[in-house]
């Protein structure tokens, strides 16, 4: 069973590389059908070689990112997860102490826990 699980989600990871590959190629051919759609000996020479170069570095940021993307995920999804032990106490987050507010006739003279109204529960 580990096998074929194993075996399925390498298909998904290499099939979601594929997909982003294929991306890289529609983004640049719609760069590339623009620029030669732009191409004339006039003007808009100058707008296509602009064309080309602002789309060629949108594509290449956005490759980057994607790069950047996936190696925090293998970095922080596979590898620790593999070499990460819990050790320590559980992490309990800060919360202010609530106390019941004493009326004129309450002995105050018991100090309070110091621990939380809601942790004394536990």
């Amino acid at each position: 069973m580990d096998t074929v699980i194993r075996l399925g989600s390498n298909l998904v990871s290499f099939a979601r590389l594929a997909a982003f590959g294929l991306t890289h190629a529609a983004l640049l051919m719609v760069v590339w059908n623009g620029t030669t759609a732009l191409w004339a000996p006039d003007w808009r020479a100058a707008a296509a070689i602009v064309l080309f170069i602002v789309g060629n570095a949108v594509t290449f940021a956005l490759e980057a990112l994607v790069a950047g993307i996936q190696a925090l995920r293998l970095e922080y999804y596979e590898l620790f997860s593999r070499i990460f032990q819990s050790e320590g106490r559980p992490f309990t987050p800060w919360s202010p102490e609530l106390t019941a507010a004493s009326g004129p006739g309450d002995d105050s003279s018991s100090a309070p826990s110091g621990i939380p109204a809601e942790r004394q529960l536990l």
